[in-house]
């Protein structure tokens, strides 16, 4: 399991784009055939991910969340339900809410 460990801390380094920083707790007993010494039991590791990580994460599970709602228009094309602040005024943004509620739902 150490060098097993060792590989995950090699790799986290490695990882400076997603990761601040790592901890590993590691967790020792006694070894139980021989009763005398330390094994390595467990280990956890907390990893503390970068800020523009998190971000990106946040904005995929939106752009995911989005997908679910998503129609068909006739054409085929798929169409998001659409958001007030995207239109300049309430009877543009009223004329694409009604097309997309036009549209084909997506299973």
């Amino acid at each position: 399991m150490s060098d097993n460990l060792k590989y995950v801390e090699k790799v986290l380094m490695g990882m400076s784009d997603i990761v601040v920083r790592f901890a590993l707790e590691k967790k020792f007993a006694v070894h139980h055939k021989t009763k005398k010494g330390r094994v390595l039991a467990d280990a956890k590791i907390i990893i503390w991910p970068t800020r523009s990580f998190v971000q990106m994460q946040i904005e995929n599970n939106i752009h995911h969340s989005k997908l679910d709602d998503a129609r068909l228009d006739e054409m085929g094309a798929v169409k998001l339900e659409p958001k007030r602040s995207d239109y300049a005024t309430y009877k543009e943004f009223e004329t694409a809410r009604t097309s997309y509620e036009q549209g084909a739902i997506l299973l």
